[in-house]
């Protein structure tokens, strides 16, 4: 047990426990009971020793990076999308003749 004053360190399986926990889109809370700590402990160890965790907020876990659609790609998306439109909408109207 440390002493009044000195940091409460996780031994090595409470770390791959708290990554592994962390990685399924565990909260802090649950990461804190399940490694028999407290929040504020697991809060403390995220600035030193759980410092390469990327904690996110609850479940879920991080999404991955989204990658932007081709030219090709948003063409299509716009012809699927404007099929459903009546051609008044983006046809132009005619012009009506002077007399």
């Amino acid at each position: 047990m440390p002493r009044k004053g000195e940091k409460k360190l996780y031994t090595p399986e409470q770390l791959r426990h708290a990554r592994e926990l962390f990685a399924n889109g565990a909260t802090r809370d649950e990461i804190a009971w399940q490694i028999g700590s407290t929040r504020s402990i697991l809060e403390a160890r995220l600035r030193d020793q759980l410092r390469d965790c990327r904690p996110g907020r609850g479940r879920g876990g991080h999404r991955p990076p989204t990658i932007d659609p081709t030219p090709e790609e948003i063409a299509l998306a716009c012809a699927e999308f404007r099929r459903g439109w009546p051609e008044s909408r983006w046809l132009p109207e005619p012009r009506a003749e002077s007399s």
